[in-house]
């Protein structure tokens, strides 16, 4: 055998004994971390047990060896029950999700209409609704209240429902309108005779036929009562 034959196979043994000697280097470096590794997790195992051991007496007065197996028991058998409820809480997960976004945009609306109404003044309105309030309660007790609602109020609305009926209310609207649109300075030249004159027209002679009869009608009325 050649000399350049020999030292190739040489040259091969040394090569492989050097993968060898690695590979039992990194075997050994393992070993090593592994070791170090169990040695770490022991110690945090201890503490992990010593500290379970603690807590466990804590509850054992209050906890049966046997309460863990019943509750094991019950979990198995509402399996399908947590499964829905689970399932579920996805959905409702899911749909919150989906409505945020509509959620965002009616808060977004609201907040522009609240705006709105602050623009044009309704705030203000029931603040100063708020205030009359607040001095109705201090001046007048809730009997006299009853009382005013009794007298006032309620006749009042019954009146504005009989004129609604009678449709009186566009024609005191319409006089009203009249009225204030008449200056005051046309009636400067009005005379007794033109006020005669008005008063042989046949509205003139109904209106006041009805004023008449109205004015007898309450001083009726308020007799009665003052005899009562």
């Amino acid at each position: 055998m050649s000399n350049e034959a020999i030292e190739q196979q040489l040259t091969d043994i040394q090569s492989k004994l050097d993968n060898l000697v690695e590979e039992i280097e990194e075997h050994r470096r393992h070993r090593l971390e592994m070791d170090e590794l169990k040695a770490d997790l022991t110690v945090i195992a201890k503490d992990v047990f010593a500290t379970t051991v603690k807590e466990l007496e804590d509850v054992a007065p209050f906890v049966n060896t046997g309460d863990f197996l019943d509750l094991m028991k019950r979990l198995l058998r509402n399996t399908r029950t947590i499964t829905d409820v689970v399932g579920k809480t996805e959905s409702s997960l899911d749909f919150v999700e989906d409505a945020f976004p509509i959620g965002k945009e009616m808060f977004h609306d609201l907040m522009l209409k609240l705006d709105e109404f602050d623009r044009k003044g309704y705030f203000g309105l029931l603040q100063s609704f708020g205030s009359t309030l607040d001095q109705v309660v201090e001046k007048i007790s809730p009997e006299e209240l009853n009382k005013i609602t009794d007298q006032v109020v309620i006749p009042i609305i019954e009146l504005t429902s009989k004129l609604a009926d009678l449709n009186l209310l566009p024609a005191l609207s319409r006089a009203v309108d009249e009225f204030n649109n008449q200056s005051i300075d046309a009636f400067d030249n009005f005379s007794s005779w033109k006020a005669y004159k008005k008063s042989r027209k046949t509205e003139m002679r109904r209106a006041m036929g009805r004023t008449l009869h109205f004015l007898e009608a309450f001083s009726r009325e308020t007799n009665n009562r003052v005899a009562r």
